[in-house]
């Protein structure tokens, strides 16, 4: 039971793990963009 109920947090989780992770990449590919102007 405890493991049915576990899998859409799983699932939460790893979203919003995911997005930190594309929010990550959209900052150092802005910051390197930023810098090659310079």
């Amino acid at each position: 039971m405890i493991y049915r109920y576990n899998i859409p947090f799983i699932g939460f989780k790893l979203k919003i793990f995911a997005e930190k992770i594309k929010f990550i990449f959209k900052i150092k590919i802005s910051a390197e963009l930023i810098c090659a102007d310079f």
